[in-house]
């Protein structure tokens, strides 16, 4: 089953699983990886605490908490560093480069199965 995002209400249409802001969504065959800030804590909480970059490995179900490093902007892209890899991205596309592998990555609005959804859940709101 999939849990489609819904923009108006920062929500699931079919239930609410996960209080967040999809802030960048991006995808291949092999990986999603984006950002999602958590909108049930404290204003006044830390960026590491409320912003989160993430990988999901499709094909094992697996995701990582990317360890973030800088950014920088361009008027052309935007540019993440983490220890994990380098983000560089624009309005429709992205590349994710680590050390063992390049992925080309396109820029879509945020579709979440379960399995996603549940891996969220389990590995960053039951961090705290």
């Amino acid at each position: 089953m999939e849990y489609e995002y819904n923009k108006n209400n920062n929500n699931f249409n079919k239930k609410h699983i996960l209080d967040v802001e999809w802030l960048y969504f991006f995808e291949n065959k092999e990986i999603i990886l984006f950002e999602i800030k958590r909108l049930d804590i404290e204003p006044k909480a830390s960026k590491s605490d409320k912003y989160f970059w993430l990988i999901f490995y499709k094909e094992i179900s697996d995701i990582i908490r990317l360890s973030f490093v800088s950014a920088s902007t361009t008027p052309i892209d935007q540019k993440r560093d983490f220890a994990e890899g380098e983000l560089v991205f624009d309005e429709s596309k992205a590349i994710f480069k680590t050390p063992q592998k390049t992925h080309s990555l396109k820029r879509s609005s945020p579709k979440i199965s379960e399995d996603l959804a549940l891996n969220i859940r389990n590995n960053i709101f039951n961090q705290n």
